[in-house]
């Protein structure tokens, strides 16, 4: 059984609430010819629920060894991909999974590097 369409619009409705910003994905050549990835403009936004993520001591002896530092739940016809930028806050992650259940889309990411 699919998870309904009414139950997806209210758990939106109550966790959805943080606008995400989709970065454009840019490369340019800097003065000494090295490859730069730039993401400043804005190509789209969407709302999900944003977690930041550490794995303690505690976490890591269970074996959990993600190595990631947010995750985004959203509804899963948000349009993102593994290696989109992303922005939250004046923060950038670079999404590393995503993964799409019956009722929402979960993507984990790492802050991004520039």
């Amino acid at each position: 059984m699919l998870f309904p369409n009414s139950a997806k619009q209210a758990i939106a409705k109550a966790f959805y609430d943080k606008e995400v910003a989709i970065l454009e994905k840019q490369e340019a050549y800097d003065a000494e010819g090295g490859l730069v990835k730039t993401g400043t403009a804005i190509k789209s936004t969407f709302t999900g629920n944003v977690r930041f993520v550490s794995y303690d001591e505690n976490q890591q002896e269970k074996g959990i060894v993600k190595d990631i530092d947010v995750v985004i739940t959203c509804s899963t016809d948000t349009t993102v991909d593994v290696g989109d930028l992303l922005q939250y806050q004046g923060s950038k992650y670079v999404v590393s999974s995503r993964v799409i259940t019956d009722s929402h889309m979960e993507l984990e990411g790492k802050i991004w590097q520039v």
